[in-house]
């Protein structure tokens, strides 16, 4: 191989190889125009094309990460003590861990909840709640859960 060819070969690989986890690690797992509201609220950025966590923190409450069996147990617990209280009617889970996240969920993805709503002492107001999947500091993937308003 001559020498020319040798450095486009070599500029080639450098480039294919710069940063791979950072590429691969923001990649959406999900188109942001699924994500309802929470698209608005987490604005890309040229890293993170679903948004920054920490940014979204400032906006929105995110709590976690939690893992899907913490979600489902807290589901089960509830569901007992709905029974338990013989209420009338059951309980309505806020986090329900869709079958979409239990089949992509990988490390280190980690999962979270969140919830939004306006100003609650001012009518009316709405909020919504919902699951959102992070890698490396960036939400990759977010489903919406339920709304409230008032």
């Amino acid at each position: 191989m001559n020498t020319q060819a040798c450095r486009l070969l070599l500029v080639l690989v450098a480039s294919a190889t710069a940063s791979p986890c950072h590429a691969e690690g923001s990649a959406l797992l999900t188109e942001r125009s699924t994500w309802g509201e929470l698209a608005r609220l987490s604005e890309p950025t040229k890293d993170c094309p679903g948004g920054r966590l920490e940014q979204l923190r400032q906006r929105v409450g995110v709590a976690g990460p939690s893992s899907i069996e913490e979600l489902d147990r807290q589901q089960s617990e509830a569901e007992v003590a709905d029974r338990k209280a013989d209420a009338a009617t059951s309980i309505v889970w806020l986090y329900p861990v869709s079958d979409f996240i239990r089949q992509n969920l990988r490390a280190p993805s980690e999962l979270y909840t969140f919830e939004y709503s306006t100003d609650p002492d001012r009518s009316p107001w709405w909020g919504f709640r919902g699951l959102l999947v992070a890698r490396e500091g960036c939400v990759i993937h977010a489903e919406i859960t339920g709304f409230d308003h008032g």
